[in-house]
């Protein structure tokens, strides 16, 4: 890891728990998942603290007809990077396992990686607001969270990420699991 002030938070070496969500749908679904992960975990300051969700088969939100389902996790890291910089990454993890930077909205791809959170960083800026202005109402992110933090309560927010879970899940259905080792 840069030893670099500039990316650090506030000039600082201080550690925070960032989640990240993860979600394919071309390709190998799964390896695409595995591979975003362990490149995740090459920026991570404690690899061994890091934590990951099983991974669930979710449909299509917001996406063109005959879109195929999409597999999707939640890992949580321990970074002292800022959340700029912790973007750059994840947006050189996704054109390195094959998407295209000039991609339409909620179009097919090989991986998306998304902050959903970063400690207690509230953040409104027009290319990354955090934490995650949809992850309360996506039961393809709360699912997978849930089962990693259902304690959390995100910054600005009272209840924890279970009671999001259980409120968003009321009379659907489970989401199916398809593996918890990746």
């Amino acid at each position: 890891m840069s030893s670099d002030s500039a990316t650090r938070i506030q000039g600082n070496s201080q550690c925070i728990e960032v989640g990240i969500g993860f979600g394919s749908n071309l390709g190998d679904r799964l390896a695409n998942l595995s591979k975003a992960k362990r490149h995740l975990l090459e920026i991570s300051d404690i690899p061994d603290k890091a934590l990951f969700s099983p991974v669930y088969e979710t449909e299509p939100v917001d996406c063109s007809p005959q879109t195929k389902s999409f597999y999707n996790a939640v890992g949580q890291l321990t970074l002292t990077l800022n959340p700029e910089c912790i973007l750059e990454h994840c947006l050189r993890i996704e054109r390195l396992l094959g998407r295209e930077n000039d991609h339409e909205k909620n179009s097919p791809r090989t991986i998306d990686l998304d902050i959903l959170y970063a400690g207690d960083i509230i953040s409104g800026e027009s290319r990354l607001t955090i934490p995650h202005p949809k992850l309360r109402m996506r039961l393809f992110v709360l699912t997978p969270l849930a089962t990693i933090r259902p304690g959390l309560c995100l910054p600005g927010d009272n209840i924890t990420v279970n009671d999001h879970f259980n409120e968003l899940s009321t009379n659907r259905p489970e989401l199916p699991m398809v593996t918890q080792y990746w």
